[in-house]
């Protein structure tokens, strides 16, 4: 039976709220920091988040403080695509 990663990744998160909730919340937390990476083009150093779980045993991010981040460094490919982007303009 071939898994999609989808799929592997929900049993994954499945098995970690029943097996280890400290290492879902973590593992949700480099999830958020990822994205945020991607999208703001920031490093997100350091955070205190909060989870909580309700009865249903069902995890819930609650909030983040505290947070420390810097700029993100430009990788190789990004810093040649902007080149490129200003040959384009130039021309």
């Amino acid at each position: 039976m071939n898994l999609s990663p989808r799929d592997t990744d929900a049993k994954l998160d499945t098995w970690l709220i029943e097996n280890a909730p400290h290492d879902y919340c973590l593992r949700q937390i480099l999830k958020m920091c990822h994205y945020v990476s991607n999208v703001r083009k920031i490093e997100i150093l350091q955070m205190r988040a909060d989870f909580y779980m309700d009865s249903n045993d069902k995890i819930w991010f609650f909030y983040a403080k505290d947070i420390i981040w810097r700029p993100r460094k430009q990788s190789f490919s990004e810093a040649g695509q902007i080149q490129q982007i200003k040959k384009e303009i130039e021309e």
